[in-house]
């Protein structure tokens, strides 16, 4: 009732992006199985307009945190998506890995079809007043050495013919370290084939992702490209001015 309340509320009440995000927020309770994932829902899109994800607090100053991953509950948005929606055999899971404290990216990278990417598109994030995207990941001991890099992508607007903006980065091995990627530098995507024209809306970004493939950000192949496992270790995604 209370996010009702808030949605209901006259002039002068949230803005149009904070709107969109307990929108969004009830709609995953209202699909939720369970009570407890019905208040994680909400808390979630509460915590985002509130800018504290999930009550550890904001970045900062000049920093915005998108997601801090401290803690199981700040994995339960993200939702993975592989090419086996078209046919190819990547598989890949994005996990707690409780002995480190932070997030799990991992899988096998297939040469049919080639990607595996997770994303969270529970809510909507104003970016305007950001020039950067800071990601902080590294790769835990024993992982292979990735033949590709990975890539952040984001999208500002939903549905089946929405292009996503992609920027490549490289994780380091050991401590972990940070690829801060500049926004006005991703570039527009659609089924691995670059879009011409198009410009990344800052203030209306609506989904946030990451992704291991085999083509590069101008939908080429990585000349060094080589099918098999993978596995990232994420921290923290956050914004910069």
């Amino acid at each position: 009732r209370g996010a009702m309340a808030i949605l209901a509320m006259p002039s002068g009440g949230p803005s149009p992006g904070d709107r969109q995000t307990l929108e969004a927020a009830l709609r995953a309770a209202s699909s939720a199985r369970s009570d407890e994932d019905k208040a994680w829902a909400l808390r979630e899109g509460f915590d985002r307009i509130l800018g504290e994800e999930g009550g550890r607090g904001g970045a900062g100053d000049g920093a915005a945190h998108l997601v801090s991953f401290s803690s199981p509950e700040s994995l339960r948005p993200w939702a993975t998506l592989h090419d086996t929606v078209m046919g190819g055999e990547s598989s890949g899971k994005f996990e707690w890995d409780a002995s480190r404290g932070c997030a799990a990216f991992r899988g096998i990278l297939s040469g049919v079809g080639g990607f595996a990417s997770v994303r969270d598109e529970s809510g909507w994030r104003d970016l305007s007043a950001f020039a950067a995207i800071d990601v902080t990941t590294r790769l835990p001991s024993g992982a292979p050495d990735p033949t590709v890099p990975y890539k952040l992508c984001l999208k500002c607007e939903l549905g089946p013919s929405a292009p996503t903006f992609q920027h490549e980065f490289w994780p380091a091995r050991g401590d972990w370290a940070v690829a801060r990627l500049a926004l006005d530098q991703f570039v527009a995507s659609f089924r691995g084939r670059p879009v011409r024209g198009r410009s990344l809306d800052r203030a209306r970004v609506c989904s946030v992702g990451i992704m291991v493939s085999r083509f590069d950000t101008r939908g080429e192949p990585h000349a060094g490209f080589a099918p098999g496992p993978f596995h990232l270790l994420v921290a923290q995604i956050g914004a910069v001015t």
